[in-house]
């Protein structure tokens, strides 16, 4: 059986624990650029795996036409 203290220091460390959880998650989460970066990053594994040249280089040169 617990006693009164032990309750307390439970109750503390799972609220410092929540607090930090909480802190981490708010200090390193992405920017939205960061995400935008990694969005074209996997486009550009995806047109590279599939070997589709024309999308690939699309995100590098979306304004070129190909002739």
């Amino acid at each position: 059986m617990q006693t009164h203290h032990q309750k307390s220091y439970c109750r503390i460390f799972i609220f410092l624990l929540l607090s930090l959880i909480s802190f981490v998650t708010t200090t390193f989460a992405q920017s939205k650029d960061v995400k935008k970066i990694l969005a074209v990053l996997r486009l550009e594994e995806e047109y590279w795996s599939k070997g589709d040249i024309e999308g690939y280089v699309s995100l590098y040169a979306p304004l070129i036409q190909p002739v």
